[in-house]
């Protein structure tokens, strides 16, 4: 189980945080590498933070069979 130090306002604004950078940097006019960093950052966080949010989910409700990339 992974004990997270943030609090919820803190994990919420991480997520909105990084689907803010990918739809940034999906309308930037920046060359292609710097969209394709961003684009890959942001959602990287976001499919972090939902696979947290599902083993924090998991963790309570034990009989809960899925998970994404934290076990």
């Amino acid at each position: 189980m992974i004990k997270i130090l943030l609090n919820q306002n803190q994990f919420n604004t991480i997520l909105v945080f990084g689907a803010v950078i990918m739809i940034d940097s999906y309308t930037k006019k920046t060359d292609s590498k710097t969209r394709k960093i961003m684009t890959v950052g942001g959602l990287a966080l976001v499919v972090f933070l939902f696979s947290v949010i599902l083993s924090i989910f998991k963790s309570k409700a034990h009989g809960y069979p899925y998970s994404f990339l934290i076990k």
